[in-house]
Parts: structure tokens; C-alpha cells; sequence
């Protein structure tokens, strides 16, 4: 079985612990912004098991070395060899003859939409299946040669991807500027370090700087901060839909464009709901395409469920899976846990219900940031008498296994809800938010 990450949090904030709403005095006014409770998953992404047991991974991947891809690749895998390839045609071919255990590939962006050549790759190997998702979140930066300034560029390289993304960055800043297509990220830095003209620069994850030794000449030239990247990891063998934690999958319907309509409805019928759908023309006729679609079903995707998919018309299965996700402070998918100090958990993730950040003003006009985490039935009550029991000592809040808080009951926390607070950005609150929600 292949080692993959252990997702792992470090949270530095010292946090206190009251009573929701009784506990916060004062005239206050707050605003709330919810943190919408998503399906609990485990602390570790499903293994996926495609050579013999000992073998280290070998995974394939979109290079050169400096790629988002990569980073992707090693997010996901804890360890293994990393063979990177000059295409995902590469990458995928190493899985199909058998040099490569893995492929790793980006499916789609939250800026520059589906990467529709490597959508037509997955479609067009029906031997591959999808085996795990990671969402990455990326930052484009510009860089260019040492010395260089935002001045002096007059070409600016990056792949298809990276040229969509900076685009609203790029009228503002470099209006005049050439833009020249690459077949990746990191094969633009790679260029513009070759090259070592000043009026050249590339757009390329923040890394690739000091991996090909350029200057960063300007951070975030994205359209947005909330910028991600959904990518696959595939392999030529299913993952075990006996797995309820594999709460994702992936179908390939091929049809008329009037008929998707029903493939979608008995989606729904089947209990699985919609995360994603793209079309591409089949090539042989107008208006009828190869779509690929993901799933989401919270109880994972049975050999039952699996079957019904199957059942639909001009519907290929094309593997389940579970999702992690790469933060910017904390690391999912992650385990939440209440513990006293004997280590006695009295609750855990899935008894919390939701969690909201609030903006905090007092009479001085001083705002602060909170956080209510809303526990379930079972949750209240585990909650209530821990809280009664132990007046005076201290709750651990751990985050995978690991400490992010230690706070000292000050009363019994009676009413299915507590407030954290501390002295943290409202960014930062919404991480620990979503994290606690999940």
C-alpha cells in the first residue's frame, strides 16, 4: 500500500472559551458570515493501491520540476518517485504501460474554467479511472531575471492557464506587453531563466523563483484570491466502493446535447448530486458531445450505487474517490476533537453542526473577530456536562491530532453553541471556521 500524506495542522492562537451569547457583554453589534457544514472526512486520503505492497509510488506528472502539478502531486503523495513529464499525454501513458503507477493532472480552474485538452485525455482513456481529487490553491506570480523590473517587461510567457488568470492584472500593469504561450508554468520560468533578458518575464507558481533562480517582480496577479485548481490523480485500477469515505466519483456520458437533461435527473434519482459537468464535441457529428461529470454522495458510492450509474444510458463509471484540499493555514481534509486533560474526548467532528465567523464592535468602537461553532442534539448535551463538570479546568481543541487550543472553562456551557475568540484576523477565523464546519 502507498504511503499519501497525513494532513497535519499548526495553529498558533492561545483561544478562550464562553458561553455563547451570555458570556459577551456589553453593547455589541455583529455580523455573521456562515461557514456552510460539509461532509466529515477522514484525516488521511484513501490509499489507492496499484503496484506491489512495498513498491514505492511512481507518479507522473505535468513538469518540469517547478509545476502547480507537482505541487499537487506532492501534497497528495507523502512519498514515492516523481517522474515529471513534458505533457499529461505523457503522464497518462506512463499509467496505461505500466511505467508509472499514477498520474497526476489538472482538470479545471476557478478563473480560466475546464483545461479542455486534458478534460479530452481522461475522456478518451476508458482504462483509467479517477482515484483521488486535490484542490490546490494558486498564486501566480510574476517574475523575471535579476535586476529586472515590472518596467522593463515587454513579453510575458506563462502557460494558457497562467495567461487567463493574470489577464485583468496584466491591462492594468503591462498593457503593451507580448504574451507568449508555454506548455506549463514552470516551462516559462525555465525559459526566462535560459534567456536572461530583462524584458522577458513569466507567470509561474511562487516557487519557481528560486527553483530557476529569477527575481519575483510582483505576487497575486491573479483576478482573485479565491483562485484554485481542481486536479486528478489517476490510476488503472478502482479504488474499493466499500470505502464510505470515497464520496466523490467521476462519469462519462456520451449523448446528444437534449439528452443530458436526463442523465442528470437520474443522477439525482440514484441519491448522488452534481459537483461538476463539462462537455467536448465527440468528433462526429454537431451537437453531440462527451461530457464528464463529478459526484458527490455523502455516503459514498456503493457497488449498488455504482451499478445504477452504470444503468443510464450512454454512462461510463469511471471511478470514486475522496477530495483533500490544500489551505492556505490549515491542511484538509482535518479531524475535529474536544478533549480534556486526561485526554477524554467528549466531542468530535461530527457532532459539530456548523461554525460562522462575527465581527465584534464594542462600545469603544473596537471590533474583534468570533467564532460559534453550533454543536448537534448529541453534541449539546456531551458538551453541557463536560462544561458542568469541569469548571476551572482546561478543553483541548485539536485539529488532526494536534493542540490549537487549550482554553480554561469559565461556566457551563448550556445552550448547544460556544464563542471562541481571540485576537485573529477575520481570514484567519474563517479558516479555523471552515475547518471546524467541516
Amino acid at each position: 500500500m502507498k504511503s499519501m500524506k497525513k494532513t497535519a495542522v499548526a495553529w498558533s492562537a492561545m483561544l478562550m472559551i464562553f458561553a455563547a451569547a451570555d458570556c459577551i457583554a456589553g453593547e455589541v453589534s455583529t455580523e455573521s458570515e456562515s461557514a456552510s457544514p460539509q461532509a466529515a472526512t477522514e484525516s488521511e486520503p484513501a490509499q489507492p493501491q496499484a503496484a506491489e505492497a512495498g513498491d514505492a509510488a511512481r507518479i507522473s506528472y505535468l513538469g518540469p520540476a517547478g509545476t502547480y502539478t507537482e505541487e499537487a502531486a506532492q501534497y497528495y503523495f507523502s512519498e514515492g518517485i516523481f517522474q515529471p513529464k513534458e505533457t499529461v499525454d505523457d503522464a497518462i501513458a506512463d499509467v496505461l504501460n505500466n511505467q508509472a503507477d499514477y498520474a497526476v493532472i489538472p482538470q479545471e480552474n476557478t478563473l480560466g474554467g475546464a483545461v479542455t485538452n486534458y478534460v479530452d485525455a481522461l475522456i478518451a482513456e476508458e482504462d483509467v479511472y479517477v482515484v483521488g481529487e486535490v484542490i490546490l490553491p494558486i498564486n501566480q506570480t510574476l517574475m523575471g531575471v535579476p535586476g529586472a523590473s515590472v518596467e522593463d517587461i515587454q513579453t510575458v510567457c506563462s502557460h494558457a492557464q497562467g495567461i487567463a488568470q493574470s489577464a485583468e492584472w496584466r491591462t492594468q500593469h503591462l498593457p503593451d506587453a507580448a504574451v507568449e504561450e508555454m506548455a506549463s508554468t514552470a516551462a516559462a520560468a525555465s525559459h526566462v531563466a535560459e534567456e536572461g533578458d530583462k524584458t522577458i518575464a513569466a507567470i509561474a507558481a511562487p516557487g519557481a523563483a528560486e527553483l530557476y533562480g529569477l527575481s519575483v517582480l510582483a505576487e497575486n496577479v491573479q483576478i482573485t484570491d479565491a483562485n484554485k485548481t481542481r486536479f486528478y490523480v489517476l490510476s488503472t485500477s478502482r479504488l474499493d466502493a466499500a470505502d464510505e469515505s470515497l464520496t466523490h466519483a467521476v462519469i462519462v456520458a456520451s449523448c446528444e446535447a437534449n439528452l443530458i437533461d436526463d442523465i442528470i435527473v437520474g443522477i439525482h434519482d440514484t441519491g448522488a448530486e452534481l459537483v461538476t459537468i463539462h462537455d467536448r464535441p465527440q468528433g462526429s457529428q454537431l451537437g453531440t458531445y462527451n461530457y464528464i461529470l463529478e459526484l458527490e454522495n455523502r455516503s459514498g458510492f456503493s457497488e449498488e450505487l455504482q451499478a445504477e450509474l452504470d444503468d443510464l444510458d450512454a454512462v461510463q463509471f469511471r471511478g470514486c474517490f475522496q477530495v483533500v484540499e490544500k489551505h492556505s493555514g490549515f491542511d484538509y481534509p482535518c479531524m475535529v476533537s474536544f478533549e480534556l486533560e486526561d485526554g477524554t474526548v467528549i466531542l468530535t467532528q461530527d457532532q459539530i453542526e456548523s461554525a460562522s465567523v462575527e465581527m465584534q464592535t464594542d462600545a469603544a468602537g473596537t471590533q474583534s473577530c468570533l467564532l460559534k461553532v453550533v454543536f448537534d442534539e448529541e453534541g449539546k448535551e456531551a458538551f453541557a456536562q463536560a462544561t458542568s463538570e469541569h469548571i476551572g479546568e482546561v478543553i483541548n481543541i485539536l485539529i488532526n491530532e494536534e493542540t490549537v487550543s487549550a482554553p480554561r472553562v469559565q461556566a457551563p456551557i448550556t445552550g448547544g453553541e460556544c464563542v471562541i475568540a481571540d485576537d485573529f484576523t477575520p481570514e484567519e477565523a474563517q479558516e479555523l471556521a471552515e475547518a471546524l464546519g467541516r
